[in-house]
């Protein structure tokens, strides 16, 4: 009877093994139908990575990864390509992807941001460490909020005809490259923009019209060649003391050091001392046939009005 039941067990064990195999099996055709299966916006299975063939520009072809979050009614989809030779002609990784928000292209050695790559639906583009000289977008991207240039080659501040392209820009990081100036009609054209990353650059001169950044809640100049900072900063409402960063310069009027001790707030209190002290003379008024004694003291003016000295 012992005999009996072991081999009913032994039976047992054995089917038992039988049937997780078979479920094994069924389980990797399901897997393997899904990855083949086609995404309705890339083609590819939307699972987190997939390795694919990307021909390069010399005629080989080169591994290349392309990672696509999972697709959800509220997340937007990213793609990232990453170790490819990027081709214009030869790669259409954005051909039909209406639904990707996000793509990256970071240290791609590129030169230049393809036309294929400009798409309306892109929310964020992300060019960190290539070697771009310049930023040109010659098609419209309406929902542009977020674009990463830093570590790059530029050496020219964004125009007017790229940045009408992109009018919704919220966030603009153009850190570690070789900017010298920066054209005041630019500015006018980032009237969303509420971050500005300029650190790390060669800018000379902060021009006067930065007020019309009126949104910036951040502003990074550190690093930069800068010598004074123009008063129409304090007309930036919206620009948080411990968010405006200008460690690195060589700032004479107010004092760097004081200024980066007491930040933003400091610096608009004593732009509005200053103004004040030279507006003494400010709508002076005499009749030269009536006027015998001025007497001037305390008032801490550095120097006359001409029509004053004129008089002596």
């Amino acid at each position: 009877m012992t005999k009996k039941k072991q081999g009913i067990g032994k039976q047992n064990i054995a089917a038992d093994k039988s049937r997780r195999k078979v479920r094994a099996i069924s389980r990797k055709k399901k897997r393997d139908a899904a990855f083949c299966s086609p995404c309705p916006s890339l083609g590819h299975t939307p699972q987190s990575l997939i390795h694919s063939q990307v021909h390069a520009s010399h005629g080989q072809y080169v591994s290349a990864q392309v990672e696509v979050s999972t697709v959800t009614s509220n997340a937007p989809r990213r793609l990232t390509i990453t170790r490819a030779k990027l081709n214009d002609q030869r790669v259409n990784w954005l051909d039909n992807n209406e639904d990707i928000h996000r793509l990256i292209l970071s240290n791609e050695n590129l030169t230049e941001f393809y036309q294929y790559c400009q798409r309306p639906n892109i929310k964020n583009v992300n060019l960190l460490g290539n070697l771009l000289t310049q930023f040109v977008l010659e098609r419209k991207m309406d929902k542009l909020m977020s674009l990463n240039l830093s570590k790059n080659k530029i050496t020219v501040f964004p125009s007017v005809d790229t940045l009408c392209n992109a009018p919704w820009l919220r966030r603009l990081d153009l850190s570690s490259n070789q900017i010298q100036y920066i054209p005041p009609e630019s500015l006018h054209r980032l009237s969303n923009l509420e971050e500005l990353f300029l650190s790390f650059n060669q800018i000379s001169v902060l021009p006067e019209e930065i007020h019309v950044l009126e949104r910036v809640t951040t502003l990074d100049i550190r690093h930069n060649q800068l010598t004074a900072l123009p008063v129409s900063l304090v007309r930036m409402t919206h620009l948080k003391s411990e968010r405006f960063l200008v460690t690195g310069n060589r700032i004479q009027d107010p004092p760097q050091a004081v200024l980066q001790e007491k930040g933003l707030r400091y610096f608009v209190d004593y732009v509005k001392a200053k103004e004040s002290c030279s507006s003494s003379f400010d709508g002076f008024q005499y009749d030269k046939d009536y006027l015998k004694v001025i007497l001037v003291g305390h008032d801490r003016s550095k120097s006359l009005p001409v029509m004053v000295t004129s008089l002596c």
